[in-house]
């Protein structure tokens, strides 16, 4: 079959992969700039709200990292789903790795987003459930990298050179750790009436996850899935600054006072549409990394329909609360 055949291909592709560029999946920019350091392609994965009136597009052609090209969440995407940047099949994956240059499986990659701009981890997370392990997140982002003397360009950008030799990004394996809505609703089912030991993490706003402020959507109902756990993403990061990831130390005592069980058979991500959830997602996975845990095991399962899949349908059940 055409999936059996993918998979073979992509392992003997996979099969002559050399060791990680970086010890961790968070670079610094020093880590970027030192004598010897592995030459990365850089990814701009800025993404932003409906709701923000901010053109990522316009930016990247203002500013960006020198040689960066763009991922577009909207773009590397199910284009057959009504729901907001869904994740692509394998072979739209491959084939949207192939237009940005990419060639290379194992290629090293560094994704970084601009000032105020929360979505690098979901393109990390977008490369690592297609197995494409070589990536990173640069902590910072844009502003980090200026500040540290790193270099910039703007206008139109030159059209991307193969990462990898003749061909095309090899089509990867179907994506993992990637729910639906219907795996969420047993485990909350679990939760609430059996007592499972699964959890889910939403990391929405505390007053979105309470029902007390407004969805950035229209047509979606307010609350949280019964029985989640409310983890905001921003908490995980620097005061003020949503591109920099906080210590692992902090971020794992921010989800143990959460009332978030590390040793969780099953812990789920949630948010608003797949984004910031794989900034929780992220967080977790730094924090078992540093327990060593497996780097293939990215150690949560990201709900990619999020609240606009689920408050927005009415045969799913919600919860409404004023704490957070």
């Amino acid at each position: 079959t055409a999936p059996a055949l993918h998979a073979r291909r992509f392992a003997a592709h996979m099969a002559t992969a050399g060791p990680a560029a970086f010890p961790g999946p968070l670079v610094t920019p020093a880590d970027l700039l030192s004598k010897g350091s592995p030459q990365v392609t850089f990814i701009d994965g800025s993404w932003h709200l409906p709701t923000a009136d901010r053109n990522p597009e316009a930016e990247f052609a203002a500013k960006r990292i020198a040689g960066a090209v763009k991922f577009g969440m909207d773009h590397v995407a199910d284009q057959d789903s009504s729901l907001p940047h869904m994740m692509p099949s394998a072979e739209r994956f491959a084939a949207c790795m192939t237009e940005l240059g990419i060639t290379d499986a194992s290629q090293p990659v560094c994704v970084y987003v601009t000032q105020g701009c929360f979505s690098a981890a979901r393109v990390w997370w977008t490369f690592k459930i297609f197995q494409h392990h070589n990536v990173f997140i640069l902590n910072g982002g844009l502003p980090a990298w200026e500040a540290a003397g790193g270099a910039v360009e703007s206008g139109e950008p030159a059209a991307p050179t193969g990462s990898g030799g003749g061909g095309g990004y090899p089509v990867p394996p179907p994506a993992k750790f990637m729910v639906a809505a219907d795996e969420v609703l047993e485990a909350s089912k679990g939760i609430k009436g059996a007592g499972s030991k699964e959890q889910i993490i939403d990391a929405r706003a505390e007053a979105r996850f309470a029902g007390t402020a407004p969805e950035p959507r229209p047509g979606i109902e307010p609350g949280h899935i019964p029985g989640s756990i409310n983890v905001n993403f921003a908490r995980l990061c620097a005061e003020g600054d949503v591109t920099t990831f906080r210590p692992v130390a902090e971020m794992e005592k921010i989800f143990e006072d959460s009332g978030v069980d590390l040793a969780a058979p099953k812990l789920f991500t949630t948010c608003g549409s797949g984004v910031t959830g794989a900034a929780v997602s992220f967080g977790l996975y730094m924090v078992k990394q540093a327990k060593h845990a497996d780097p293939e095991d990215l150690g949560s399962y990201l709900y990619d329909g999020s609240w606009t899949e689920w408050g927005g349908r009415s045969d799913l059940p919600k919860e409404v609360s004023q704490e957070a």
